[in-house]
């Protein structure tokens, strides 16, 4: 009886709180902000050592 009293006086008091009319939206998400140490970019130039071999040129078959 006390617990069905307390829980239904509680939503009483959030339905009193809460204002009449359009819900309110929750606010949108804060997009992450940049690390304080950003990872480095991969320089643009081929590093030595991992330069990608052309390709072979495949036998035309007839």
């Amino acid at each position: 009886m006390t617990t069905e009293i307390k829980t239904h006086s509680a939503t009483m008091a959030q339905m009193i709180q809460t204002p009449p009319g359009p819900i309110p939206q929750p606010p949108p998400e804060i997009p992450p902000q940049p690390s304080p140490n950003p990872t480095p970019q991969p320089p643009l130039e081929p590093i030595p050592g991992n330069v990608p071999e052309p390709p072979v040129p495949q036998p035309t078959v007839a």
